[in-house]
């Protein structure tokens, strides 16, 4: 007994419902990758204090002229209310070399068939981070253990 269901559905067989969850299946997937292309994170999440840049020039009171990467397109003057004034804090001098603090252990990588570990060293912006080797992380081991805790599946010694 078939049911009309209205002009243009029919009334579903056993084959027709097969086919029917593959298109379901076929559209979610074109709707959730839509969705994942079109989504960016809230700017206000963002970082809001991008490099350190050297004043080339005090051009009144209150503006002051940066200089910038050639890769930024922006303009180099800044009111200075934008700017915040940054010191790093200076390397320790340990066996008469210096030495920086490291905070984070943030990712490994097998680099020119070494390993390699990316760092944000304390006082230092997000633009300083640097790919380091294992030999000179030697007083940052417990920092190393912490994020290999945290990373099972990254690159290990």
């Amino acid at each position: 007994m078939d049911i009309k269901l209205s002009n243009h559905v029919k009334n579903p067989n056993v084959g027709d419902k097969a086919q029917y969850r593959m298109d379901i299946h076929k559209e979610l997937k074109e709707e959730i990758c839509k969705a994942q292309e079109q989504y960016k994170p809230c700017a206000k999440l963002d970082h809001q204090r991008f490099g350190s840049f050297t004043i080339l020039a005090k051009i009144n009171l209150v503006t002051f002229k940066l200089q910038l990467p050639s890769t930024m397109r922006i303009h180099p003057l800044l009111h200075v209310s934008m700017g915040v004034r940054t010191s790093p804090v200076p390397p320790i001098e340990i066996d008469d070399h210096a030495e920086f603090e490291v905070e984070h252990v943030l990712d490994s990588r097998i680099s020119q068939e070494r390993l390699e570990y990316f760092t944000h060293c304390k006082g230092y912006d997000i633009s300083d981070r640097t790919w380091e080797r294992t030999e000179t992380l030697q007083r940052a081991l417990v920092k190393v253990q912490e994020f290999h805790k945290r990373n099972p599946k990254k690159p290990r010694p």
